[in-house]
């Protein structure tokens, strides 16, 4: 696969799928493996040095996971990704396991509601009512 059959992910696609590519166009991977395959193993089959996983090397894919999920439909906050996540006695080995890690973070509340009139930040009843899992797309509070 090269970097130009990589879609590039976007709301419409499930959470995990968008995760699994985000994690090859961070390895530069030419094609895909099974999810449980380690992140480790990814970076080390582009041919990137296994010295550098998982610091330096986790610091881009966080960052490009938190662009990727700081807004929309499957907005997650982030801010606790670090690479230690990723060293061998982590929690996040797989693919797999980054998906999950990424769709249990907390959901981006705020990134989901559009401002109001002039900027003015959203009620605290909307907020409220997000946090418990209501449709913004219903309106009302």
């Amino acid at each position: 696969m090269t970097d130009a059959e990589i879609p590039i992910a976007n709301d419409n696609m499930t959470l995990p799928y968008r995760v699994e590519l985000i994690v090859y166009a961070w390895a530069g991977s030419k094609q895909t493996v099974p999810t449980k395959t380690g992140l480790k193993d990814v970076w080390a089959a582009a041919k990137h040095p296994v010295s550098e996983y998982p610091d330096p090397a986790a610091n881009d894919l966080i960052t490009k996971l938190k662009a990727q999920f700081k807004a929309g439909n499957d907005a997650r906050d982030l801010s606790r990704m670090t690479p230690a996540l990723f060293k061998s006695a982590g929690p996040v080995q797989t693919i797999d396991d980054l998906s999950d890690w990424v769709l249990n973070s907390p959901v981006a509340i705020a990134a989901k509601v559009a401002p109001g009139p002039a900027g003015a930040a959203p009620s605290q009843g909307l907020v409220d009512s997000l946090a418990a899992g209501a449709d913004p797309s219903e309106g009302g509070e």
